[in-house]
């Protein structure tokens, strides 16, 4: 073993820290007290009251690097999979709580200033502190020199990437390496975070409390990230995976939403969007207007494909517009999906949003006996015996709608479910060619949901003019398109304005 490095190895014992040995049964009595913490996390409820706002990291990660007794993290990912912006991410949260050092051997610091410029916006860097430090021509034991002495005086280090230097030294070395640094930081009270990019477990793997692994799979060749959280000593974990984008060069992972159900009492108006002037209708979904090349095109047809596990969520994509729709005098005509009632739908998505209601220019449509049990201004009967008959009654109330339009447009929502329980997958097929034929010549403004495991035949998507797909995905929603193709985006929806607004962030 090189001389140097021995002396740095041997840190603990002949500074009289503590002996190895020591450290060892301390780490022993550690685990037991970590065992008992997960216990009592586990009884704990998951209330969003817990969660800390504005943080673009998982939630079980900010317990960790909250709880007392963790000293210790590996983040695990191949190259090119986000490890050196989740790391300035965790040293963006733990910045103004603790003094955190960040060591590169990879890149230069005016090249993560260059690539990363949110470091000073966030103030992340200040004058006078030397937060990043460059390792790229240090040998392994001056490095191991470098770390031990910032670990006496940072309250966290990052080391990025430990690989680079553990593949220069000798595999006895580096098992004695890793276990002085994870011991110095124990015994200092300190933070150390490894950076790996070897996927295989290996002994370190055991030292470290915490292990992330970040990675890039496909779906439909696009790229989509996910953090797995592999082990999070004294943290229940609740999610094991999550998605996240690197959008702009910042770390966020899409955190588990629900569609809210907004009390009445706390609702407000829906936003009143004028069409604009080329006739095209906007989504009301931040980033999707540029996809569309404006907005929604009048006489189309847009397809949207929903996986199992998505829920509810899916009205993200048609709640914001339809309410703004209706909100500035257009006519909105509704073939719910089975999993929807009408009255359920007016209480939930107009009342409050519209004024004044829209008594003569919203109906939806359903099947008998729904249509008389639940009865109201709103609904009308569509009886669906005869694919041609009814396709001819539904554009019946179509018109009508139209003529009590603002601008003789209308607003068509079609649940392809509904349409199978009832005429079976072909007539739910011939029902919308039918439907689609009078679209086109027509100014509307059409929306098909199709769900996955209908056995209506696939040739329903050479009707879209638009076709996207929203699946689940590590507790958020995936979104993105087939016609136009796009990469794949997170979808988000917030309700802290009163009203539902829905966003896409792109996964890059």
């Amino acid at each position: 073993m090189d001389a140097s490095l021995y002396k740095e190895i041997k840190f603990i014992e002949q500074g009289g820290e503590s002996s190895i040995d020591e450290i060892i049964e301390i780490t022993k009595k550690q685990d037991k007290i970590n065992e008992k913490t997960t216990k009592c996390l586990n009884q704990i409820p998951d209330k969003s009251s817990r969660k800390l706002k504005g943080s673009s990291l998982p939630q079980e990660l900010l317990d960790f690097i909250n709880l007392p007794g963790n000293h210790s993290l590996l983040i695990k990912g191949r190259p090119g999979t986000g490890k050196t912006i989740f790391s300035l991410s965790l040293i963006k949260e733990l910045k103004n709580k603790q003094k955190c050092i960040y060591l590169t051997s990879r890149v230069s610091k005016r090249d993560i200033l260059h690539q990363y410029p949110w470091l000073k916006e966030d103030e992340l860097l200040t004058p006078g502190e030397e937060i990043l430090r460059d390792l790229r021509l240090t040998t392994p034991s001056q490095a191991i020199k470098e770390i031990f002495d910032l670990l006496r005086s940072a309250s966290c280090v990052v080391i990025d990437s430990w690989d680079y230097f553990a593949g220069l030294m000798s595999q006895e070395d580096r098992d004695k390496a890793e276990v002085s640094l994870i011991s110095s930081a124990c015994a200092l009270g300190s933070f150390i975070i490894f950076v790996g990019e070897r996927e295989e477990i290996s002994s370190l793997d055991h030292l470290v409390d915490g292990i992330v692994n970040l990675q890039k799979i496909e779906i439909e060749g696009r790229l989509v990230r996910e953090i797995s959280l592999e082990k999070l000593r004294g943290v229940r974990i609740r999610r094991v995976k999550y998605i996240f984008t690197l959008h702009n060069g910042i770390f966020r992972c899409s955190k588990p939403w629900r569609w809210k159900l907004i009390p009445e009492n706390q609702r407000k108006l829906s936003e009143q969007i004028p069409p604009k002037e080329n006739g095209l209708l906007p989504s009301m979904i931040e980033g999707l207007d540029d996809i569309l090349g404006g907005g929604w095109m009048k006489s189309s047809i847009n397809l949207l494909e929903v996986y199992e596990g998505v829920g509810s969520r899916y009205i993200s994509f048609l709640v914001p517009s339809g309410q703004a729709y209706l909100q500035r005098g257009g006519s909105l005509i509704d073939l719910p999906s089975s999993a929807f009632r009408g009255t359920d739908i007016v209480d939930n998505f107009v009342k409050g949003y519209i004024s004044p209601e829209p008594e003569l220019r919203l109906r939806f449509i359903l099947p008998p006996p729904s249509a008389e049990k639940i009865g109201g201004k709103y609904v009308l009967p569509l009886y669906l015996k005869d694919p041609e008959e009814a396709a001819n009654q539904f554009i019946s109330y179509c018109e009508g709608l139209i003529r009590r339009s603002i601008d003789n447009t209308l607003y068509m929502i079609i649940g392809l479910d509904t349409l199978e329980n009832e005429l079976g997958p072909e007539g739910a097929l011939e029902f919308l060619y039918h439907v689609g034929s009078w679209v086109k010549t027509n100014d509307v403004f059409c929306f098909v949901i199709l769900k996955e495991g209908q056995k209506i035949p696939r040739r329903v998507v050479h009707l879209a003019d638009t076709h996207f797909k929203i699946i689940p995905r590590g507790g958020g929603v995936i979104f993105y398109g087939i016609v136009p193709e796009t990469g794949a985006m997170i979808l988000e929806t917030s309700f802290e304005e009163g009203y539902p607004k829905a966003q896409l962030i792109p996964i890059d």
